[in-house]
């Protein structure tokens, strides 16, 4: 799983990670999985694996898009890479956010 810090904005999460990766410009489902983790949702995209933590999600339930912008921090470099953008369903998040509060409970 890649460590990354993640931000919470206006219009979705900024996840900043160590390891650079592109994402191509088109995206399909099959490339995105979302799953329940123990500490939230583990995030899928082209076989690199997101922790987006509890936190995370209830954020994703006061908000009405779900962007996640991604970029990458290399060492000695003052601003991080702009690598990509993607657009989940909300309702996927939802369901996530539901099942994983089923989990704890």
């Amino acid at each position: 799983m890649i460590s990354n810090k993640i931000l919470l904005i206006q219009d979705g999460l900024i996840i900043i990670t160590s390891e650079l990766f592109s994402l191509p410009s088109l995206i399909v489902n099959d490339d995105i999985d979302l799953s329940v983790a123990d500490y939230g949702a583990k995030l899928t995209v082209i076989g690199r694996d997101f922790a987006i933590p509890c936190s995370a999600l209830t954020h994703f339930e006061q908000i009405y898009e779900a962007n996640i912008y991604f970029y990458a921090e290399q060492p000695y470099e003052l601003v991080a890479e702009f690598i990509g953008c993607l657009n989940l369903n909300r309702d996927e998040i939802l369901k996530i956010k539901g099942a994983y509060e089923f989990s704890i409970y």
